[in-house]
């Protein structure tokens, strides 16, 4: 019997942030080819995985309905908290965002938890929040939000470190891959006295999850050294370790890299036709010398 396997459609969405949302708006061939190429590269997944693994695709608003219901729910018991997320795409209506991300050495694959590109140091955006709910006196907490966990660990850090600021955490709203998932974080937080809802993305059965904005190669992992001398953005795209979070079979591997290679051709190729400056709006890749998972 196949596997199930999901990809949300996010692409377009990641794309409207690193470009502005209006650029992209303004440009309804240029959206509409990217919105083709993720389309086909989902198709081409697909054929490639196939029979071993079913291909199931979501779209990024319907996630973000699903979270928008979750952390209203939440928020009917925590009237008095600042909803604070860690993802602008599935959660675009949040009070607060924190750019944080995982921060990755090229060389051994070993990761901490730092800020997003551009964005102020974790501590810095950490005070920043604490003196927003101050000017706004009408927030006491925070119910943190985040799309995409697999283990909660990134969550779990913001959390402890959230607290250290004095901001009590009331709720959580997760965004998981699987029913085992879910109820694990559930616990995970309940234990602790915050009130917690986990989106199992899809309702179906166990399944895998892959994010159309991993494969494009339009965004990955910070490195160290984030930037170039010339202010050019630096990533680790996350196709550099695709069988580490995938579980694509082995001899499918290097087929799934090449697909995703072209797609990201396709679109840079796009962008330079329309007059974007892909180095400079997206960014250049940093090779992946060695995962964690490696031996």
């Amino acid at each position: 019997m196949s596997k199930p396997y999901l990809i949300t459609m996010d692409g377009i969405e990641v794309l409207a942030r690193k470009l502005g949302i209006n650029e992209v708006n303004d440009m309804p061939d240029l959206r509409n080819a990217l919105i083709e190429i993720q389309e086909n590269l989902a198709t081409a997944m697909k054929n490639v995985i196939s029979p071993e693994y079913t291909l199931k695709i979501i779209y990024a608003s319907d996630v973000s309905k699903k979270m928008d219901a979750a952390i209203a729910k939440v928020k009917i018991m925590n009237e008095t908290a600042m909803v604070v997320s860690l993802d602008r795409v599935y959660c675009p209506n949040a009070d607060f965002y924190l750019e944080v991300t995982r921060e990755t050495n090229p060389l051994d694959g070993t990761y901490r938890i730092a800020n997003r590109f551009g964005a102020p140091a974790v501590d810095v955006q950490m005070a920043m929040l604490k003196q927003m709910m101050n000017d706004k006196r009408r927030y006491d907490a925070v119910i943190l939000t985040d799309v995409g966990s697999f283990e909660g660990k990134t969550l779990e850090f913001i959390t402890k470190e959230i607290e250290k600021f004095g901001i009590p955490v009331a709720g959580v709203v997760l965004g998981a891959s699987s029913d085992i998932l879910t109820n694990k974080l559930k616990n995970k937080y309940n234990d602790n006295g915050i009130v917690t809802e986990v989106v199992n993305i899809d309702q179906s059965m166990e399944y895998e999850w892959l994010e159309m904005r991993d494969l494009l190669l339009i965004d990955g992992r910070k490195v160290p050294d984030s930037y170039t001398a010339d202010g050019i953005r630096r990533y680790i795209p996350y196709t550099e370790d695709l069988q580490s979070f995938a579980s694509i079979p082995k001899d499918k591997i290097e087929e799934c890299k090449a697909l995703c290679r072209n797609s990201y051709g396709q679109i840079t190729g796009m962008l330079r036709n329309a007059g974007v400056d892909v180095k400079k709006r997206v960014g250049e890749f940093v090779p992946l010398v060695k995962s964690r998972n490696a031996d």
